[in-house]
């Protein structure tokens, strides 16, 4: 069973991988040589292609071991794998729309018909991940004082009267 500290490990490895990746990425579409981008395009399509993957494999490998996991995980205060996880998701979204942008100006002999559909199940994959944590990060509850609970039925009693002219029953 994973821990939270090492939920948190594997979550920061997987934001630095997919952000060092949509760096790359971005700085292979910027280029406007066109030499030099056919060959840094090939390359980057290349890596995409295991990446996006690989990618894929860890958000649903972490979803399978969160849901066995997750009676185990409530009560725990998860906010800071929620953030990760938030993290991720929006650096996922980014990278489908750099994707995409870069997928319409490619030669059609670079296989990038794939790269949505792995996108948007590693994204749902992470919602789903998301969902699970937010419901199971319950903190303890406080309990209501007596002082508490007297006062806000004596406002209770005030505003029917005030409103009514009498006390309802």
């Amino acid at each position: 069973m994973l821990s939270i500290p090492l939920y948190d490990t594997f979550l920061q490895r997987q934001y630095k991988d997919a952000a060092r990746e949509t760096k790359r990425i971005r700085a292979a579409i910027r280029f406007d040589f066109q030499f030099v981008t056919r060959f840094l395009l090939k390359r980057a399509v290349n890596k995409i292609n295991i990446f996006l993957p690989t990618q894929l494999i860890e958000s649903k490998g972490l979803l399978s071991d969160i849901e066995s996991k997750k009676d185990a995980l409530s009560g725990l205060d998860l906010s800071e794998t929620i953030d990760s996880v938030n993290r991720i998701i929006n650096l996922n979204i980014s990278l489908k729309q750099i994707l995409s942008e870069l997928a319409d100006h490619l030669h059609p002999k670079f296989k990038v018909n794939t790269w949505d559909p792995i996108l948007e199940e590693t994204i749902d994959s992470l919602y789903s991940t998301l969902r699970i944590l937010k419901r199971q990060n319950k903190k303890t509850r406080i309990e209501t004082s007596s002082l508490a609970l007297e006062s806000s039925r004596c406002s209770l009693t005030s505003l029917q009267t005030a409103s009514y002219d009498r006390r309802t029953t």
